[in-house]
């Protein structure tokens, strides 16, 4: 949520409950003024990862397009690079997926639309938690095909052979480690944050 964006949000609390500016110190409009500070934390860190992460993905799209024109203009000299196309490609893919899920993650914290504080609180939670699920899903289906694609571009880098087998269970093993990292780093800030602002949601509740 932009800085304006928030504003205009607390504006509007304020004009819909009719607060007096000098009776902000009451245990609702301090509530409401937690709720504000920590939807900007988290507006805040999703907005940076959301760039750093398009940073990345074009570095790997530039990488992938110089990739592909050398060996278009010069097969003879990268007469293996076909092998390395697909590790590419994927990794590009896998980055557009995190590119769509920082994205989406953005728009979660962005209430200015919402009818007031408390509704707009309820449905970021909502959402949050949906979306959650769904990106969790996604990491499952794609971790193993990204672990893979690269060990297996890894290891033929090092003339080394490994089994089928054994290339998947590596795969395995480092997609699950990073799924639980991943909630790891979650529940340290994302969910710390959400059950604060579960906590002001009930005693908003409670003070109506």
């Amino acid at each position: 949520m932009e800085l304006d964006d928030l504003k205009n949000v607390w504006q509007n609390y304020l004009n819909e409950e009719k607060v007096d500016i000098n009776n902000l110190l009451e245990p609702k409009h301090t509530h409401a003024m937690n709720v504000s500070d920590v939807l900007s934390k988290l507006s805040k860190t999703t907005i940076y990862r959301w760039k750093f992460t398009k940073n990345v993905i074009i570095i790997l799209f530039s990488l992938l397009v110089m990739n592909i024109s050398f060996f278009v203009l010069f097969p003879g000299k990268f007469q293996n690079l076909e092998n390395a196309l697909p590790v590419f490609g994927t990794v590009a893919l896998f980055g557009l997926v995190m590119l769509w899920a920082y994205y989406e993650q953005m728009k979660i914290f962005d209430i200015s639309d919402a009818v007031n504080i408390k509704a707009g609180l309820k449905s970021t939670i909502y959402r949050f938690n949906r979306w959650y699920i769904l990106s969790t899903l996604v990491y499952v289906l794609i971790f193993p095909v990204i672990f893979y694609a690269v060990v297996n571009m890894g290891f033929e880098i090092f003339h080394v052979a490994l089994p089928f087998l054994t290339e998947v269970t590596i795969s395995g093993i480092l997609s699950v480690i990073a799924l639980v990292v991943n909630h790891l780093y979650y529940k340290r800030t994302y969910f710390r944050w959400l059950h604060t602002l579960n906590k002001n949601l009930d005693e908003l509740r409670d003070l109506n």
